[in-house]
């Protein structure tokens, strides 16, 4: 694999710098994913929310996490009337990246965006690519050797498809050179992004195999290694939403998360 820069799409859209936000809802970590007998493999929920804005939204995805070690929610809806406060999960840490692609009045366009709920618990930050552009709905946290990407990828994108796999390839080129133990994954809702390109270009492993949404496999996530999750499930979320979940999870990781019903 060829360690290389992509060349990016020319922006055709007016930008605002995307809103990166990190919020602890508990004290600060005491321990961290090595060296402590766990599990290196977080355990991830996965879901288009259709909006956390909504009416007991927050308090519903609460419910549904039950423990998971991260929760990947892709069009979040938050905006900058959304304080970190209201929209927080309470032992998590969200990271969030608001939607900043703007039409041509220079107003946001709604709706989309993406969040990283992280438990408290383990050390985490957000890890920027040196090519982060503002038009593509991606933000990286980092746990130890574990690198999340989440990813909205709307049915209407004001881009060309390529160029965003161009992109989450650049990601994953420079994680992979910068850090040789890096864990990948990435997860949300890709939409008609072609998975066959988009693994061709990264190298990684789509382990959804259930429909997530009617009987469409929109939300996925990819990883490196399709052995590190033992148990792949898709399940009916708590939150409204069209979308269902998907939980992935090593059955000797340190939970068995989400309470919600099985869909397949």
């Amino acid at each position: 694999m060829v360690n290389r820069r992509p060349r990016l799409a020319r922006r055709t859209q007016h930008h605002r710098q995307p809103v990166l936000r990190r919020i602890s809802t508990a004290p600060a970590p005491s321990t961290s994913l090595q060296g402590n007998g766990e599990s290196s493999v977080l355990s991830l929920y996965v879901l288009n929310a259709a909006g956390l804005t909504k009416q007991h939204a927050v308090e519903h995805l609460a419910s549904d996490l039950n423990g998971v070690d991260a929760a990947v929610v892709s069009e979040t809806h938050f905006g900058a009337k959304h304080a970190d406060n209201i929209v927080s999960v309470p032992d998590y840490t969200l990271f969030r990246r608001d939607r900043s692609i703007c039409n041509d009045r220079g107003r946001r366009m709604k709706g989309g965006g993406v969040a990283i709920y992280v438990r408290s618990a383990l050390h985490s930050a957000i890890w920027k690519y040196s090519g982060d552009d503002p038009k593509f709905e991606v933000l990286w946290v980092r746990s130890g050797d574990f690198f999340i990407g989440a990813v909205y990828n709307p049915p209407k994108p004001p881009y060309h498809l390529q160029s965003l796999i161009s992109y989450i390839d650049g990601c994953v080129q420079e994680l992979l050179r910068d850090f040789s133990t890096a864990q990948i994954v990435i997860a949300g809702d890709f939409n008609q992004l072609p998975e066959t390109d988009l693994v061709a270009a990264t190298g990684l492993t789509p382990i959804v195999r259930q429909p997530t949404r009617g009987g469409n496999v929109l939300d996925q996530i990819y990883v490196y290694d399709p052995f590190a999750y033992d148990v792949v499930r898709v399940v009916k979320s708590i939150v409204k939403s069209d979308h269902n979940a998907v939980v992935a999870y090593t059955q000797h990781g340190r939970v068995s998360p989400v309470n919600s019903s099985t869909v397949a």
